[in-house]
């Protein structure tokens, strides 16, 4: 489901040109800094040096630095988050002195830095995100340290090229260098991430892979592109695997599902991989897992005893109107009802704790739809493009809505924001041209670029007046870059500032 590198560079060009420009009076140095996150650099310093505070290095910050004669970073201990794109493209960086406090490193956040040597990383370090120091070419020594639990791939480079599996963080297999044939994954091995056994090997060369009863999870892409792959023993013991796990796998038709496994990503619209045949109405497998509905009903009452409706059985149901799950169920997976464009009613119990990325993405009849009150997050895409959706109703569990989850809701027009909330993703309500007049409660702390990004917020209310909103959040203006939205919030705050930065209608309350 990741973005090529080159869109998101792409993308990000194009808006520095939509920007709206803003003023830095308040601030007496080159750093604008709001609320702990530093924003944009405008200095000429070889050797930056950022200030003591800052807690949060912004999405792109310095995209529009100057960056030929920079050789030296140094961030203070304060700094846990860098995200996507902030350093992009340093490339005569030679030095860089990261936060001993560092939890996450964004997308694309080093990529191009090329000159660079070598890197420590900070012992307490979670995340590492796709392309995080991609054509960093020079780059030969960064150890990962075991409290990482998350590498994007093309993160980082495989330095370690003479080892057959390397194996980074907290038990991740980031590369397999090997020569193929009939492969057995180490033991040690808990995660096989992602694109681990394609890219910058000789992919036909792998014939089989038995995995170890250690692992207990398979990421995206895992096996891209292993076109003479006809064999994958899993064990007891692995508990998911991403949709896209056995892309490109053209020879792989049959797999074991161990009674552990608790989705059936492997068995997707992605992926060529089938079960052996089964003809129940509700192919019911592993630990719970509905895997297929093989029925044809306009109505559908889902089996007492199913724990997770897997990845993508409903996918492109062209008959599905109705369906009632069971309280038995506490995941629905990602797509699982996706593109059902005559699914007009669910009935969902409260035991639902997680539903997963486009679960009801073009479900183009429902109307409405009330959400689990075990529910504490709302993926990316979860309901966009539901074009009738009118109403939905949060629970006050939710504490976060992903990025694009109700993009393009055309007639959305009534939601109220649960006490809980938090955070609020990109694109999350972009195209939803009927939102208006919307309350932030309290809680909200954050809201991401062009979260609301129809064109058509005029009004909204932001009762934390420290809360971050990014620059181009609401993403309203008239032909000549003036905002149109007016933003109601406590004077004084971050809220105001970002306000004033970017010339928007403030009022305080």
């Amino acid at each position: 489901m990741k973005k090529r590198l080159i869109s998101v560079l792409l993308v990000m060009v194009l808006l520095t040109g939509l920007l709206p420009i803003y003023t830095t009076a308040s601030v007496s140095s080159d750093f604008l800094v709001d609320n702990g996150v530093l924003i944009k650099y405008s200095g000429t310093s070889a050797n930056i040096v950022i200030p003591k505070g800052v807690t949060t290095i912004g999405e792109y910050a310095f995209l529009t630095t100057k960056k030929d004669k920079v050789t030296g970073i140094t961030m203070p201990d304060s700094v846990t988050t860098i995200e996507s794109g902030a350093f992009v493209r340093f490339k005569s960086l030679t030095k860089l002195t990261l936060s001993k406090n560092l939890k996450s490193i964004g997308e694309a956040a080093f990529f191009g830095c090329a000159k660079i040597k070598a890197i420590q990383l900070p012992y307490g370090l979670e995340r590492i995100e796709y392309a995080a120091f991609q054509n960093c070419t020079l780059l030969a020594s960064m150890p990962i340290p075991a409290t990482v639990k998350y590498i994007g791939h093309d993160s980082v480079y495989s330095w370690s090229k003479k080892q057959d599996f390397i194996i980074l963080g907290d038990g991740i297999l980031y590369k397999y260098n090997g020569k193929g044939g009939n492969v057995v994954v180490p033991n040690n091995v808990k995660i096989i991430g992602e694109r681990a056994f394609s890219e910058g090997l000789n992919d036909s060369s792998i014939n089989s892979v038995t995995l170890p009863g250690s692992v207990r999870q398979i990421w995206d892409n895992a096996f891209y592109t292993c076109s003479n792959l006809n064999s994958v023993k899993l064990n007891e013991g692995i508990k998911s695997i991403a949709p896209s796990a056995f892309k490109g796998c053209a020879k792989l038709t049959k797999i074991n599902i161990p009674k552990s496994l608790e989705d059936s990503s492997l068995v997707s619209y992605r992926s060529k991989v089938q079960l052996d045949k089964k003809y129940d109405k509700f192919d019911v497998r592993g630990n719970g897992v509905l895997f297929k509905y093989n029925g044809t009903d306009a109505d559908v009452v889902i089996p007492n005893g199913v724990k997770s409706i897997g990845v993508n059985v409903f996918y492109e149901n062209r008959t599905l109107k109705s369906v009632v799950i069971p309280d038995s169920v506490v995941s629905i997976g990602a797509a699982a009802f996706s593109e059902c464009s005559q699914l007009e009613k669910i009935v969902m119990p409260d035991s639902v704790k997680n539903i997963g990325e486009s679960a009801f993405e073009g479900c183009n009849a429902l109307q409405k739809i009330q959400l689990p009150r075990a529910l504490t997050r709302i993926e990316e895409h979860t309901f966009s493009s539901c074009i009738s959706l009118e109403q939905v109703g949060i629970p006050e569990t939710v504490t976060s809505i992903g990025k694009d989850a109700f993009s393009f809701c055309y007639v959305l027009s009534e939601i109220l924001f649960p006490k809980s909330l938090t955070s609020i993703g990109k694109y999350a309500f972009l195209g939803c041209y009927k939102l208006d007049g919307l309350i932030l409660p309290p809680s909200v702390t954050y809201v991401a670029n062009q979260a609301f990004g129809s064109g058509t917020i005029t009004n909204i209310t932001i009762q934390n007046g420290n809360a971050r909103i990014d620059e181009n959040a609401f993403f309203n203006f008239d032909s000549q870059g003036v905002y149109k939205v007016t933003v109601t919030a406590p004077a004084g705050g971050a809220v105001q500032r970002m306000a004033v930065r970017n010339k928007i209608s403030f009022k305080a309350h």
